[in-house]
């Protein structure tokens, strides 16, 4: 006969947030359903899988309804469906899906189009993944693959970095690896090499050093090893041989022997609820007597029961140091008992039902539902008075009582014990009246007044079958819930009936502070943090929560005038010029006038880090290497345990550059373990290309590019094909596009592509890299470059002389389009040209104007799903209205290219700056006549009005398009045969000269604003 371990498995689900809010009713129709098993929190923020006719996709929320956002996926492909395995690996999402015409993949997020990347595909229908543990760093999975079965995989988040270990049972067939456990530098589970069964396997991460522990059952049944714990350096689990039944083995590794026979033949007594307390090892286990308690030292004579005279020992957790669980003992009943490990000091904690008898399972029922917050322990129980209801204890008699009778009789409560969770100091709870009531939402905090409902759902709001979605959000509880009008949405309460509400649906908001011209924004850590002068305190740094209406002053850095570097602002207001930003270890560091460098975690006051004392007017570069931060201003400096230092003194400064420059100009980058970056040396070779492992005997110039005391100023460093390229400057060629394996003699010029000394790229390395230097798009670097003949023009390259040629003469003859502002977007390659708003698919015939209207001199943004345009549309109709520079957005199609808001109503110009996104929200600045340059935020899926003023606008045959606007929809576009058109506004549906509907096209509209549907 084969013997198995058998055991039951709880699946107990943590989670939390703050006010009930529907975040989003992500499909608008009662047909979507949330998948509250598939939920992960990373920093904050919830990613989830949300099902509807759609299909099962994946969403993402900081809690807030415009950070409740689907994730583009189009970086990677245009359908990503299904996914699952959601795993939280070093910050980013590790996930499976289909990807469709190729099959399964695996996918890395962190949330962004361009963060988003294909680890593996599987090139089949078929998938299977089960997230095992991290080893070293590197995160191990079970996989299947058609050709080698369910596997052991690796990754370590890169494409190259993700591969299976070993094919254990070889050929297609399974290994099903499972129970990862690590102990020092190597990981034990359990996998079938189809010759011995399933057996305890050790892994240190190559094919060579997986292995086979031992083969305890002998032949091909398997052992069967599972429920492992660690003490010290040694694996526990229950296993069995064939003879003993399933027991208590142990392996260090070099010797696996069984622990003890504790039910003596072949029978077993199956240890279960493995714990660790003190350093030695409890489980429950059946003698031939009883379930009961064990602790064993690793030895046969050190594994004992803990106290003879219990039975029927359940559920044990660890808490307050001690053990805490459920036992019958005597004539008693189930009742709550507590042990130190000895018999002396093992106790009934409290006969909370005196009248139970012997095996009277009333008490407790199958599952006390055990949830530790804070210092107390939370369980249901029945003491034969008030029903079954919430009781709480402290670790003593006395601090041991019934929390409520919420059903305030002798009727018992119906809980979801297995979706009992803690937040804070407080449990949140899913409770029912009866077996076929809705189950509700209820928070204690452990006093009788602080156990509420926290909204009758099914009454006030018209939900039911509220569920938890096992996750923790700040200090809140999500959770699901039923409506027949939105189907299963996702809500949130922090447990009060007041905070218990729909979100309000705020569309625009103003900052009440200045914002200067040359200002930074920021988005760290849920907050928005930007350079703005209020006339009070100069030029300084502020700060806006993503919920707040009004931004306030985070800090004054410069009081005085030996602060300021000579930039005051007034008689009493110096100004801080912020010399740029970047995020490090879950902090923001930023340098303060060229010399102090100052960071936050961006909730407390800013720390002063380092002083370099040496002020400068250059460019402050951050870049990190091998988990250290390093900054290039008038020296190099990085970080390090005890602080900051100066690497070298062979760099004497960065490439000078005026403070108001963007901040996405000139960096430094990591290329095969080091940083690599345009530096001053102190040996008079000039601006020229460096690099660095963090050591002074590794700074060294890579190559003296233009030789001499001149300066080659090598900028716009892009990784392509394991090479280094960038832009350099030569006295005999100009500025030109350069490769760097890391050697001088590996340091070439790729191509002149405008021969002779004059440049093919501007001469100002800070506009060519802020607007888009060099872009990999389609496996190729595309740039803008100039030549005799086409004048400046899109060009592309695959990094040989050969390779290297033009895209398109977008403007015949040398006059040149002029190309700026490279973005990819979408699987394909954006950018402004003549002005205008232009796409390539990296081919001549697939290079072409997007909307022949929208006009914009101005870098464009990238949103998580739009692109972001100051910009201005032509038209020939008489009004003035379009024409002046306002915030627009393109999804990619001309028809979606569409104004987002008119900040200065009329001919003026709002001229949006500064425009980033962050959380479903636009922020940007902006000039109204009435307040001035503000700052301003708005939600772009509910802009004020779309404007179709072109006559010849089009809307693409056989497509569906919807637009919802807060206040007006103004059309004069035609609809081709075969289009389904809506348009929803708040105020009004305007029909001009030129709009027309071709026989075949259906067409509604709709008075209603955005967020009332």
């Amino acid at each position: 006969m084969k013997q198995f371990c058998t055991t039951i498995f709880y699946l107990l689900l943590f989670v939390q947030s703050y006010g009930q809010q529907l975040l989003k009713d992500v499909y608008g129709t009662n047909a979507s359903t949330l998948d509250v098993a598939n939920a992960v929190n990373i920093s904050g923020v919830v990613y989830y899988t949300a099902s509807s006719e759609k299909g099962t996709l994946l969403y993402k929320t900081d809690g807030t309804p415009s950070g409740t956002v689907l994730l583009d996926m189009t970086a990677i492909g245009d359908y990503i469906q299904s996914p699952t395995n959601l795993t939280n690996f070093n910050g980013s999402l590790i996930f499976l899906a289909h990807k469709r015409g190729s099959g399964y993949s695996l996918f890395k997020t962190n949330g962004s189009i361009t963060g988003t990347t294909e680890l593996f595909n599987t090139a089949s229908g078929n998938s299977y993944m089960n997230v095992l543990g991290v080893l070293n760093n590197v995160l191990y999975f079970s996989f299947l693959q058609d050709s080698t079965g369910v596997e052991l995989w690796r990754t370590n988040g890169t494409a190259a970095g993700t591969y299976m270990v070993k094919n254990i049972n070889l050929g297609s067939a399974d290994s099903n690896p499972k129970s990862f456990k690590v102990i020092g530098t190597k990981a034990y589970f359990q996998a079938n090499n189809g010759v011995n069964g399933a057996e305890l396997w050790r892994t240190d991460g190559t094919a060579t050093g997986t292995v086979m522990v031992k083969d305890i059952n002998t032949g091909v049944l398997g052992s069967y090893p599972d429920h492992f714990a660690v003490v010290d350096t040694t694996l526990f689990f229950q296993a069995t041989n064939g003879a003993n039944g399933c027991e208590l083995w142990k392996s260090n590794g070099a010797g696996t022997v069984l622990v003890k026979d504790i039910h003596a033949g072949g029978v077993g007594s199956t240890p279960s609820n493995l714990q660790v307390l003190n350093n030695q090892l409890y489980f429950t286990a059946y003698d031939s007597v009883s379930t009961r308690l064990w602790k064993s030292n690793g030895t046969a004579l050190g594994t004992q029961v803990v106290k003879d005279s219990l039975r029927h020992v359940t559920n044990p957790v660890v808490f307050n140091n001690q053990l805490f669980f459920v036992a019958s003992e005597g004539l008693k009943g189930f009742e709550l008992w507590k042990s130190d490990g000895t018999s002396a000091g093992t106790t009934l904690l409290k006969d909370i039902s005196p009248s139970s008898g012997a095996y009277d399972e009333e008490t407790f029922g199958s599952n006390p539902g055990f949830t530790v917050a804070g210092t107390t322990l939370f369980f249901f129980a029945n003491d034969g008075f008030n029903g079954r209801e919430l009781w709480k204890t402290n670790g003593t008699t006395a601090g041991t009582a019934l929390v409520k009778n919420i059903a305030d009789s002798t009727v018992s409560s119906y809980f979801e014990t297995n979706a009992t969770f803690a937040f804070g100091n407080k449990i949140a709870f899913m409770r029912a009246s009866s077996p076929n009531d809705a189950y509700e939402m209820w928070v204690s905090d452990g006093t009788s007044a602080g156990t509420v409902l926290v909204k009758s759902l099914n009454l006030s709001l018209g939900l039911e079958l509220a569920r938890v979605v096992p996750m923790a959000l700040g200090t809140s509880v999500l959770f699901t819930a039923y409506s027949s009008a939105s189907g299963f949405e996702l809500y949130r309460t922090d447990g009060t009936q007041a905070n218990t509400t729909l979100v309000k649906d705020m569309n625009t908001e103003t900052v009440n502070s200045s914002v200067n011209s040359f200002g930074r924004v920021v988005h760290f850590n849920n907050a928005t943090f930007f350079t703005a002068n209020d006339g009070k305190w100069g030029t300084e740094l502020w700060r806006a929560d993503s919920t707040a209406a009004n931004a306030s002053l985070y800090a004054d850095f410069t009081k005085n005038t030996s602060e300021s570097l000579g930039h005051s602002a007034g008689a009493t207001a110096f100004s801080t010029y912020f010399n740029n930003f970047t995020v490090f270890q879950n902090e923001l560091y930023w340098m303060v006038n060229g010399r102090y460098l100052w960071k936050t975690n961006g909730e407390t006051a800013p720390t002063k880090v380092f002083d370099t004392f040496a002020p400068t007017t250059q460019k402050v570069l951050f870049a990190t290497l091998n988990n250290e931060l390093y900054f290039l201003s008038n020296g190099l400096y990085k970080s390090s345990q005890s602080g900051f230092y100066k690497i070298t003194d062979k760099i004497t400064g960065a490439p000078a550059r005026s403070y108001s420059d963007a901040d996405s100009s000139v960096k430094m980058i990591a290329y095969k373990g080091f940083l690599y970056f345009a530096a001053q040396g102190s040996d008079s070779t000039g601006v020229e290309l460096w690099r660095t492992n963090g050591t002074d005997s590794a700074t060294t110039l890579v190559k003296d590019i233009n030789a001499g005391m001149a300066s080659s100023m090598p900028y716009g460093f892009v990784v392509y094909k394991d090479t280094l390229y960038f832009i350099a400057n030569t006295d005999s060629a100009g500025y030109e596009l350069w490769r760097s394996d890391g050697t001088a003699v590996g340091t070439k010029l790729v191509k002149d592509i405008y021969v002779g000394p004059a440049s093919s790229f501007r001469r100002n390395p800070y506009f060519e890299e802020s607007y888009g230097a060099l872009i990999i798009y389609n496996d190729k670097l595309f740039f803008r470059a100039s030549d005799a003949t086409n004048g400046t023009e899109l060009w592309q390259s695959d990094g040989t002389a050969a390779g290297t040629g033009l895209v398109k003469d977008i403007t015949l003859g040398t006059g040149g389009s002029n190309p700026f502002s490279l973005v990819t977007f979408k699987n394909e390659l954006y950018f402004l040209a003549n002005q205008q708003l232009w796409k390539s698919d990296g081919t001549a015939a697939g290079t072409q104007l997007l909307k022949s209207t929208l006009f914009s001199d101005y870098r464009m943004t990238k949103g998580d799903s739009s692109l972001y345009l100051n910009a201005y549309e032509s038209s020939p109709a008489p009004s003035l209205q379009h024409k002046s520079y306002e915030l627009y957005r393109s999804d990619g199609t001309n028809s979606s290219t569409l104004r987002l808001t008119d900040i200065d109503a009329g001919i003026r110009n709002s001229s949006p700056q500064l425009v980033s996104t962050h959380n479903g929200r636009v922020y940007f600045s902006a000039y109204r006549a009435d307040v001035g340059r503000e700052f301003w935020s708005m939600r772009p899926e509910c802009p004020q009005e779309y404007i179709f003023s072109n006559p010849g606008e089009t809307t693409a045959s056989g497509a569906i398009h919807r637009f919802k606007v807060m206040n007006r929809i103004e059309a004069a576009n035609l609809l081709q045969t075969n289009t389904d058109v809506f348009y929803q506004a708040g105020k009004s549906v305007e029909f001009k000269p030129g709009f027309e509907v071709k026989a075949g096209a259906v067409f509604k509209a709709l008075i209603e604003g955005c967020g009332t549907d």
